[in-house]
């Protein structure tokens, strides 16, 4: 799933996040966020991050740390899992409809992230922008 971040009062411009984290609920090893295998990106505006194809959800902390101060904020999605027939030699690969995302409230409501918007419902192509989160 492809993921960019965008200014929050508009949409059109793309925001980057100073250093982020994401850290699938239940674990403490934070993802790997490029073909590296960084675990914390700088100055990163877009980031690819995979669902699980064994539930139609996966919940991730996105962490951002600002000024030395780090906010975790916790965002659910929600999908149906299916397969496409690729060819005999590779056979299968997961793709995700009807995907929806919430983000969870806080109290006393620290959010950085201000809006989580699906731009795409359908994960069928590591070339699309699924999801936009406004900061």
């Amino acid at each position: 799933m492809i993921i960019i971040f965008t200014d929050r009062n508009n949409e059109l411009i793309r925001k980057p996040v100073e250093s982020l984290q994401v850290i699938e609920r239940d674990s403490e090893t934070p993802a790997p966020l490029n073909e590296m295998g960084a675990q914390t990106l700088t100055a990163v505006d877009s980031i690819a991050i995979p669902l699980r194809i064994e539930s139609g959800t996966t919940q991730y902390f996105f962490q951002r740390t600002l000024n030395g101060t780090q906010n975790r904020d916790a965002i659910n999605f929600s999908y149906t899992v299916g397969e496409e027939y690729i060819n005999r030699a590779c056979g299968f690969k997961a793709i995700y409809t009807n995907l929806s995302a919430e983000q969870e409230a806080e109290t006393p409501p620290e959010q950085w992230i201000r809006v989580v918007n699906v731009r795409n419902p359908s994960v069928t192509s590591n070339q699309d922008i699924h999801v936009e989160i406004r900061h």
